[in-house]
């Protein structure tokens, strides 16, 4: 059987100790593993605009391999 590759996008930020990802708890933290993953560009794209406290953020696109 082959790898599994799993698609979603992350709302992303960037700060001097590098890029991260926001979590179930509504905090950005390092660990993109535990992000929240949105399936759609537009999903993502919605949450940073319903609001994150004026946070500068992206949508970005990531891929995850079962090996």
């Amino acid at each position: 059987m082959g790898e599994k590759i799993d698609k979603g996008w992350l709302i992303e930020i960037a700060t001097d100790e590098g890029a991260k990802w926001l979590q179930h708890d509504f905090r950005f933290k390092a660990d993109p593993h535990n992000a929240i993953r949105f399936s759609r560009k537009s999903d993502a794209e919605a949450v940073m605009a319903w609001g994150l406290g004026g946070i500068e953020c992206v949508a970005t696109e990531h891929t995850w391999s079962d090996k």
